[in-house]
């Protein structure tokens, strides 16, 4: 019987931001704000392969040109997938 690989998020070492969509094992962030930066934690494993953690660092930056435009742009999408 082959053990099932669970895979969770986390942003800061806390929960991930109501931006976040978790699906696949894969982080999305729709329409990006500068809060939405920080570093996201992938935990991932089962019993047979125990747990192992990925961070990544995101970093969240304005158009350029558009210093003074609201942050929110419609259509922003950003996602990473961390492989064990």
């Amino acid at each position: 019987m082959q053990a099932q690989y669970a895979v969770s998020w986390s942003k800061d070492r806390n929960a991930l931001p109501s931006s976040a969509l978790v699906r696949d094992g894969r982080v999305y962030i729709q329409r990006s704000t500068i809060s939405d930066a920080g570093i996201y934690t992938c935990t991932g494993g089962d019993s047979q392969v125990g747990v192992r953690t990925a961070d990544i660092r995101v970093e969240v930056r304005r158009v350029p040109g558009k210093s003074n435009a609201p942050f929110r742009y419609p259509g922003t999408l950003a996602s990473w997938t961390v492989y064990p």
